[in-house]
């Protein structure tokens, strides 16, 4: 390989994020602290943040919210959210990660953080007003346990919010996984998700399926919002840069001489575009802490970014605009749900 081609690969490589292997699903606790010692999680870009607060936003007024719980709070990523939208409430979080709570309660020493097995959290019944979830419940091992969970800690009339993948039909994302063979496969667990998904996750469930598990817990849906139909489903996707769009779409996959058409223009289309992950970086800093040919093409791709700074800002008005507008059909990728406890 040349120099010039080992420049560009390390550009791509810029947006690489650690490779992932599968949950050894006898020790979750290991396998999530080992993720946790780094930077997974610890925050959410702009956009997830911005339907998390739509999701809040639906919660009733009536509801005095004296304390929410955040079930699987990770080191804390959602924390700053919560006590922004609930000032006055006492902010309580809970994983399995040990790793992952002790690095939450430095980060908010005001909160109160606990470990747990996954399955049972050692507060009373009723002990919330609030319960909150974010991207939580595709990861864990027993989905019924933790929805019985959660059911048990909320009190009578108190609210779940929760937001995870969906794998309702309509998206692009489901559009393209189901034009390749084996896009849909079993997960550890025996359930379905999308081959290209993280491997920690263990299920992608559609909106109807979650809602009829909820409901036998008497926890009715109030609101639901989607995101990712079309718009939004590209800027993530694009977000994590190109190795992302060469790990989804594998064009000798394609059910027929038409879906590999389909799969090979849009994967030209997304690579091409892939590169607006560039303009949310701060390259040159991001150069200081790197030595040898990955400096030399965090500096080569200044310029790149300025080139798809505008393409970056219109993708990001595009899905603007389509969470607004679309976001109370189901065609998306990814769910937010709140229920009520009656």
């Amino acid at each position: 390989m040349s120099k010039a081609n080992r420049i560009t690969a390390n550009i791509a490589d810029l947006a690489h994020h650690p490779s992932v292997s599968a949950p050894d699903l006898a020790d979750l606790t290991e396998y999530y602290d080992r993720r946790f010692s780094g930077e997974y999680c610890k925050k959410h870009h702009d956009r997830h943040n911005e339907q998390l607060q739509t999701m809040l936003e639906c919660v009733p007024r009536t509801l005095s919210c004296a304390k929410v719980l955040d079930y699987g709070c990770g080191a804390g990523g959602c924390t700053e959210l919560l006590k922004e939208f609930f000032p006055e409430s006492e902010i309580h979080g809970i994983d399995i990660s040990n790793e992952a709570i002790r690095t939450a309660q430095t980060r908010y020493p005001d909160c109160y953080f606990a470990g747990f097995d996954g399955a049972l959290a050692s507060y009373p019944g009723e002990s919330f007003d609030l319960i909150f979830s974010s991207h939580v419940l595709e990861h864990v091992l027993d989905l019924e346990k933790s929805i019985f969970d959660m059911a048990r800690m909320v009190r009578k009339g108190g609210c779940v919010c929760i937001t995870l993948p969906c794998a309702n039909e309509g998206s692009l994302e489901w559009k393209l996984t189901t034009l390749m063979r084996d896009g849909c496969i079993e997960s550890p667990t025996g359930e379905e998700k999308w081959c290209w998904e993280d491997p920690s996750h263990l299920r992608r469930m559609k909106s109807r399926d979650l809602v009829a598990l909820f409901s036998r817990h008497d926890l009715r849906l109030q609101t639901s919002f989607f995101g990712n139909q079309f718009w939004g489903g590209v800027e993530g996707v694009c977000a994590c840069g190109p190795g992302m769009v060469l790990k989804w779409l594998q064009v000798s996959r394609g059910k027929s001489v038409k879906a590999k058409a389909t799969l090979a223009i849009s994967k030209t289309l997304l690579l091409l575009t892939s590169p607006v992950f560039l303009a949310n970086m701060d390259l040159r800093r991001k150069a200081q802490g790197f030595s040898g040919l990955k400096k030399t093409a965090a500096y080569a791709a200044i310029p790149v970014r300025w080139i798809y700074l505008p393409l970056a800002k219109l993708l990001k008005s595009l899905a603007d605009h389509e969470w607004v507008a679309t976001r109370a059909e189901s065609t998306g990728a990814s769910q937010f749900l709140v229920f009520q406890k009656v």
